[in-house]
């Protein structure tokens, strides 16, 4: 649950306004999840023009894609991942 846009720049970051509104979201409306997701992709390439932010109405959690290295593999199907999200 959450929200996604664009923005007119290469490394999408959220705005003031993103932040509140997601926040707004996650506060004033009736669910029982603990956070919901905002995406803000800019125009770059995956993964760089991603913002991706988890927020609780409380605070905010950015995420930050991590490139994969040679030990980064799924040991039941021994394909390497590409990216992970930390």
């Amino acid at each position: 649950m959450g929200d996604w846009h664009t923005h007119h720049e290469r490394v999408a970051q959220p705005s003031s306004i993103d932040i509140t509104s997601i926040r707004e979201c996650v506060t004033k409306s009736e669910h029982m999840l603990n956070a919901f997701v905002l995406i803000v992709v800019g125009t770059a390439t995956v993964p760089d023009c991603l913002s991706v932010i988890i927020h609780d109405g409380r605070q905010r959690l950015t995420l930050i894609p991590q490139r994969s290295t040679d030990k980064d593999t799924d040991p039941s199907s021994h394909v390497p991942t590409r990216r992970r999200w930390i």
